[in-house]
């Protein structure tokens, strides 16, 4: 198989990098002391990867709650429907311009957003739920503060609090909720090894781990590269001495200003592998942590033994 070219790319998605994972720990275990991977930390790799995996199912799982609470804050807000936080806003608006003909800027005295230009009057209601909830809030403070002689008594006060309360707590739970996800997804990334700022040199990862043990079957398996198959991993063949094949990933692919961002690239078939804007000669598979100044697109230039080249490009954005 001398001519034969193949490619193994190791997965940066989550659940396809930690389903590789598992698959190798499956075949170690059953190969038991024979395993070729003995020489690896298969324990710390077997921990890791299970805790990416209760991370995952937290942060699905959490996404999945945030998306209900949301669904929730929603109904209660309501658009256009009766019994709503938008119904009884809006309800609020038209029995205060009513009484405040002529006078339509009291109207912020409920806290309404009143524009008046060239003797037009505009009430604005805030069509996002932050900005609806906090309208709503002080309305019925308002309401609360006039007592009996609030010109918005003939309105279901009672109702119109009980929605807005609804919509509140539905909201501050979603956002809670989402938050606690991107920890979740964050301790998760870590485990795995994709995180921001690490490589496939960043030790006691799974995708340090899934890395070396790819390492050590090809050079078990030199020629017969298919083997590694057997261990969960998708090898590409392709014969002829063709172009080189490969990956060249940036992440994150947009960064704030002074922040960091780690190209990674996986290149099979070449002779020769380099990255412009001052990386240079690299090795057919690593990782660069980089920090570019402005929006800033890597070239990776690779060359096979018979002249045919890839080239792939990435553009880290710098906000």
């Amino acid at each position: 198989m001398s001519n034969t070219i193949f490619s193994i790319t190791i997965p940066r998605n989550p659940q396809e990098l930690g389903g590789l994972s598992q698959r190798i720990l499956d075949k170690h275990v059953l190969d038991g002391a024979g395993s070729v991977l003995n020489p690896l930390d298969m324990a710390d790799m077997q921990a890791k990867t299970t805790l990416a995996k209760i991370r995952d199912a937290a942060g699905a799982q959490l996404e999945r709650d945030k998306e209900t609470a949301f669904q929730t804050r929603d109904l209660a807000l309501g658009i256009g429907e009766m019994d709503t936080v938008d119904y009884f806003v809006k309800s609020s608006r038209d029995v205060l311009l009513g009484i405040n003909q002529g006078k339509e800027q009291k109207l912020g005295d409920h806290g309404f957003n009143v524009n008046a230009s060239s003797g037009n009057v505009s009430v604005e209601i805030p069509t996002d739920a932050p900005g609806l909830i906090a309208l709503a809030a002080l309305i019925i403070a308002k309401h609360v503060l006039d007592g009996a002689a609030s010109p918005l008594a003939g309105l279901d006060m009672v109702m119109f609090t009980s929605k807005n309360a609804t919509a509140k707590a539905q909201h501050t739970l979603a956002t809670q909720l989402n938050r606690d996800k991107e920890k979740a997804n964050a301790e998760r990334d870590h485990a795995l090894g994709i995180a921001e700022g690490q490589t496939t040199k960043t030790t006691g990862t799974v995708k340090f781990y899934v890395t070396s043990a790819r390492n050590v079957l090809l050079g078990l398996n030199r020629g017969k590269e298919y083997n590694l198959g057997d261990w969960g991993y998708d090898v590409q063949f392709s014969s002829g001495a063709g172009a080189p094949t490969g990956t060249f990933t940036a992440t994150p692919s947009s960064i704030a200003a002074g922040g960091t961002s780690t190209l990674d690239w996986n290149i099979s078939g070449s002779t020769s592998v380099s990255i412009d804007n001052g990386i240079g000669a690299v090795a057919a598979t690593g990782s660069q942590i980089v920090t570019p100044a402005a929006t800033t697109t890597y070239k990776l230039t690779a060359t096979a033994s018979g002249g045919a080249t890839l080239t792939i490009s990435v553009t880290v954005t710098v906000t």
